[in-house]
């Protein structure tokens, strides 16, 4: 009875390793697949950044509202004090009252026509990045920290303690109003995922520089 005992025991013992064991072995196995497939997103979060500053209406675009002045094809040298009339919407509402007198169209020349086929490129890959981030593709955390500049820079919501603040309130003003008007809500998304843009569906909440220093749970 006692060895009956003493081998029921070993069992025991050795059904409780083997466990420990295997346990132990999941654990060991999620953390490198964890760890694999953090270093994946890292890397696809680089690859996509790459093609994404490799696009010509991203270069475009981010070349004008960091250093104010870019050249386009088929306009020449742009300056970013443009953006105020290039990126109006090209509609104006003539309603007075309850009574709609129509529409009425803003002519575009060609010049701000090639702008404003630039910058809906430019948008297009921004919404792009949002919709990798959604489906898993690249990490928040890592698109995050890539394009911290341009998230400060280009951002709807301008803070106290912003280093990066040379791009104009007018032109911020224009990239953001066309954004809104013409519905780029995957960017807007984007810009709130960090804190630098009012939710899509929240209208005049513009931060200019210098009211930057309103808190911002006053803002939502």
């Amino acid at each position: 009875m006692p060895d009956s005992n003493a081998a029921s025991f070993i069992g025991l013992a050795l059904t409780a390793a083997g466990f420990a064991f295997a346990l132990y072995q999941y654990r060991m196995n999620s953390e490198q697949a964890d760890r694999a497939r953090r270093r994946e997103r890292a890397v696809m979060a680089v690859e996509h950044m790459k093609e994404f500053y490799d696009d010509p209406n991203v270069k475009f675009a981010m070349q004008l509202l960091d250093h104010g002045r870019a050249h386009l094809e088929g306009a020449g040298e742009v300056a970013a004090s443009e953006l105020s009339d290039a990126l109006k919407q090209h509609w104006v509402d003539t309603r007075h009252g309850s009574e709609q007198e129509g529409t009425e169209k803003k002519s575009f020349t060609a010049r701000d026509r090639a702008i404003r086929t630039a910058f809906d490129g430019f948008l297009v890959q921004l919404e792009s990045i949002e919709h990798l981030i959604v489906n898993g593709v690249i990490g928040a955390r890592e698109f995050g920290e890539l394009f911290s500049y341009w998230l400060t820079l280009l951002g709807e919501t301008a803070r106290p303690d912003d280093k990066i603040g040379h791009l104009s309130d007018d032109a911020r003003s224009a990239l953001w109003t066309y954004i809104r008007v013409y519905q780029f809500d995957a960017v807007v998304r984007l810009f709130a995922r960090y804190g630098r843009a009012a939710p899509p569906g929240v209208e005049g909440r513009f931060v200019a520089r210098g009211n930057a220093k309103i808190p911002l749970e006053q803002l939502f």
